[in-house]
């Protein structure tokens, strides 16, 4: 065998020899390429759509209008209810909580006092017994004065005030309150004398209402006082009822109650409307936040799949280097050999080891590193699309509510 069949047997042998690697460094180049397309499909973020945004201030804009014109028609309304009643006070304090509470107050007061008059009276048998009838006294005088203030008292004077209070629509509400009015003044006169009878004929079981009784009625202190404690929890009732929950100008809280559901429909409208907004840029906050956690993980794991690629490319060079080290000494023993036996000294060309080069086995491309992008400007360019679109909302709002609502 000659020099050049000899050596191109063992070169031949050390390429072998390489092939396991460089199939290993090619699966791992194949496998980091796939790695680096998951990245790329799971960076796509959502960006904010204009079109959606467009939606819902378009969507508020015509809720605004609307919500505004229902508000202006309202205000109009009581504008025109307070004309036509010539009403001077329109502004009225009123708390229903104070109001109930301060009626309880004088329930719970007004049954001490009673039931300490029965008590001296021995018209119970415990004072137990004389705190519950004392509070069923109580609080039918004070429920029924109550009622009588919010539904009559508040139409006695309907219209009084009017261009014309002698108008059909007015003096017939009047008439009505006015007859209503008496019948619960003799109701409750009648009551009242009822409890007072009951002091001075000293029953409980009972009462009969007669010129004898009425005159020792009124020779009865204590009788006396206890009609007058109930005639002034009563008038303190009736006064409430008639001022404390709503306006005391007949019908004029409706009209004040139509104004302030329409005014916070309208500021309902806007709250929800910058809420909708929000929203959608916290969808896309929360889809960019997942897209970034996802497209972290495809990131740390390419990287590790380079470094595997690197750490393969290091062996295959290391290979490479021993196999020329082992083919060059081949190459010496060879020629050695051969000089040997055929008496004279053989030398190879630089042409004929050219043939034996191993450089074209470590060509091959490696995959680089990948470095996530900072997402820093997207996010404040995020923040800034969401500024923008609440003031623009905001700003729709003032001018909507500026053009339809009067002062």
């Amino acid at each position: 065998m000659d020099v050049a069949t000899e050596l191109h047997s063992i070169h031949g042998r050390l390429r072998q020899s390489l092939q396991a690697p460089i199939g290993q460094l090619n699966k791992l180049c194949e496998e980091a390429e796939r790695a680096k397309s998951s990245i790329e499909s799971s960076g796509n973020r959502d960006c904010f759509s204009i079109a959606e945004i467009e939606r819902v201030v378009n969507e508020a804009t015509a809720s605004f209008s609307e919500k505004a014109h229902a508000l202006n028609k309202a205000a109009q309304a009581e504008v025109g209810f307070s004309q036509a009643h010539n009403l001077t006070n329109k502004h009225h304090n009123k708390n229903a909580v104070i109001s109930f509470l301060m009626i309880a107050i004088g329930v719970f007061a007004e049954s001490a006092v009673n039931a300490s008059f029965f008590l001296s009276a021995s018209l119970v048998a415990s004072p137990v017994m004389a705190l519950v009838i004392s509070f069923l006294i109580s609080l039918t005088n004070a429920m029924c004065s109550a009622f009588g203030g919010f539904f009559i008292g508040r139409f006695r004077y309907y219209g009084a005030q009017a261009v014309d209070p002698n108008a059909p629509e007015f003096k017939t509400i009047r008439i009505k309150a006015a007859i209503k009015f008496y019948v619960f003044l003799i109701v409750m006169i009648f009551f009242i004398l009822t409890i007072g009878l009951i002091r001075s004929t000293e029953s409980l079981d009972r009462v009969e209402h007669s010129l004898f009784n009425y005159g020792d009625l009124l020779v009865t202190p204590e009788a006396l006082f206890l009609m007058m404690i109930n005639v002034c929890i009563a008038v303190f009732a009736y006064h409430k009822g008639k001022t404390g929950f709503v306006h005391p100008y007949g019908d004029y809280s409706d009209y004040q109650h139509a104004v302030e559901i329409a005014q916070d429909a309208l500021y309902d409208a806007y709250e929800d409307a910058a809420a909708d907004i929000e929203a959608v840029f916290d969808d896309i906050e929360d889809t960019n936040e997942k897209s970034s956690s996802a497209q972290s993980k495809a990131v740390k794991a390419y990287n590790k799949q380079v470094t595997e690629c690197l750490n393969a490319h290091r062996a295959l060079e290391q290979a490479i280097r021993e196999a020329e080290n082992q083919f060059s000494t081949a190459v010496t023993r060879v020629v050695n050999t051969q000089s040997v036996i055929t008496g004279k000294s053989e030398n190879l060309s630089a042409e004929t080891l050219q043939q034996f080069s191993f450089s074209d086995i470590g060509t091959v491309e490696l995959p680089s590193f990948y470095e996530p992008p900072n997402n820093s400007e997207e996010k404040t360019a995020l923040a800034e699309a969401k500024a923008n679109a609440l003031k623009r909302l905001s700003e729709t709002f003032e001018a909507i509510t500026q053009q339809q609502i009067p002062d």
